[in-house]
């Protein structure tokens, strides 16, 4: 597989749900989804998803708790501090999702699985404090088109996992080291990378700018504040990403061209691995254009960037994927935006194209 080593850390996918309806989407707070976790033994936690809304509702797996990847579900902490996820972060195209991954779920309705803990995080035996807290877009039944966002919040559950348990489990997603040998990037791919990553560095920093001392209105549209702390930080953030792709042999990430870790799957353009500051690109990756042709269209370049924002070696720490695409991505709070990939994503594509 080929590969671009870089300078600093990842972030993942830049997604459109809705351009040509954005104010379709709305917070669906009135519907909501309880969220309960339990201890089901041998390093894994129960989770109940129910449906406490009078309406069903169509719920879009990708990058949720209902997600069959190995992507982050929970909030795993020990003596107060966060375990790293060791799994991916998926970039989806959004552009023509498949039946097959919305979850349909009836008012009163409930969804039962177990997270593998020990093999999505890095855990050392002792007791786990553990929660679940997040958003999942859903579609009205019968119908994949996005219809608005559901928040959800789990009760926190304080559970022991001894380090004989951990052992009895492999990783979700195999560490580098532990895989073939890759080759660098070349060919066709290799130059559609490269190019991607050399646009990066100036979509990066004219968002730098604009974040900084650009117009307020336009980052109070993408981030929900004007703050000048927050500002500041996520004008950081991108000049972060414009020095790590400023270069394509040195840096704190691992580019390849191809699917190194064995992570793509049915509508994922990219992955970034944040633990190991490894990210991937999937054959989707090259039937996008190179740059935008609109505002908030998917590319090459907005997908380097959105996988840049992931990596906490390019800027600690990574950002999540709270939401994917215009409509949903700017109905965020601003704690969730500031710390949302696709948020940079759109930004910096905005400023691109004086959208």
């Amino acid at each position: 597989m080929p590969s671009f080593t870089l300078k600093a850390a990842l972030v993942a996918a830049i997604a459109q749900i809705v351009s040509a309806h954005p104010h379709a989407i709305n917070f669906k707070r009135e519907n909501g989804l309880a969220v309960e976790l339990t201890d089901a033994g041998a390093a894994g936690v129960g989770m109940k998803v129910t449906n406490t809304g009078g309406e069903a509702l169509n719920l879009l797996t990708y990058a949720t708790l209902l997600d069959e990847g190995p992507v982050n579900k929970l909030r795993v902490t020990k003596d107060g501090e966060v375990m790293p996820f060791t799994g991916v972060v998926f970039n989806y195209d959004l552009a023509s999702i498949p039946d097959e991954k919305f979850w349909a779920l009836a008012p009163g309705e409930s969804t039962e699985t177990v997270v593998d803990v020990a093999s999505l995080y890095a855990l050392e035996g002792g007791v786990y404090t553990i929660s679940a807290s997040d958003v999942v877009e859903y579609a009205e039944l019968n119908s994949t088109e996005i219809a608005g966002v559901i928040p959800y919040e789990s009760n926190e559950l304080e559970v022991e996992i001894t380090a004989e348990e951990i052992a009895q489990h492999s990783r979700a997603v195999a560490s580098l080291d532990k895989r073939t040998e890759v080759s660098q990037c070349s060919g066709s791919e290799g130059a559609a990378l490269e190019a991607a990553i050399e646009y990066t560095v100036g979509l990066a920093t004219n968002a730098a700018t604009a974040a900084s001392s650009g117009s307020s209105s336009k980052f109070q549209e993408y981030f929900r504040t004007t703050s000048s702390s927050t500002r500041s930080n996520v004008a950081s953030r991108f000049r972060a990403i414009a020095q790590e792709a400023s270069s394509l042999t040195s840096g704190n990430t691992q580019y390849f061209c191809g699917d190194v870790l064995g992570a793509c799957q049915q509508g994922v353009i990219a992955y970034t691995q944040p633990a190991s500051n490894i990210i991937a690109n999937c054959e989707l990756f090259y039937s996008l254009p190179a740059t935008s042709r609109g505002c908030g269209d998917q590319s090459q370049a907005a997908t380097v960037l959105h996988e840049f924002t992931h990596a906490p070696g390019i800027f600690p720490p990574g950002t999540e994927d709270f939401a994917y695409g215009y409509a949903a991505a700017t109905r965020l709070s601003s704690t969730q935006a500031v710390n949302n990939a696709d948020n940079y994503a759109l930004f910096a594509d905005a400023i691109d194209n004086n959208c």
